[in-house]
């Protein structure tokens, strides 16, 4: 699936740029149509996702780990018992690092 939404983007740019050829400041708009999707997708990652687990837990945030985690966790079976491991996990190798220095 991939490799299709690949293809399709290296088409749909090749059929914008086949339009855009006679304009002087085609190339421009052509840069631009191509930045937008992706403009798009990190302002929805940074409007969505929340702040990584094993940060909030570095800094101390348990309890903003734990609702990170159920948040990115959602629909998993067992939730509670998924998140306590993955706050161990994570703790016992934050822990780990700092022997190591």
């Amino acid at each position: 699936m991939f490799h299709f939404f690949i293809t399709v983007g290296i088409f749909l740019m090749a059929v914008i740029n086949k339009g855009l050829v006679n304009i002087s400041w085609g190339w421009r708009l052509g840069f631009a149509v191509q930045c937008f999707p992706c403009v798009v997708i990190i302002g929805l990652t940074i409007c969505v996702l929340p702040e990584s687990p094993k940060y909030l837990i570095k800094r101390g945030n348990i309890e903003d780990a734990r609702r990170a985690l159920m948040l990115l966790g959602r629909g998993t079976a067992e939730l509670e018992k998924v998140v306590d491991f993955e706050i161990r996990s994570a703790e016992e190798e934050l822990a780990k690092l700092e022997q190591a220095g």
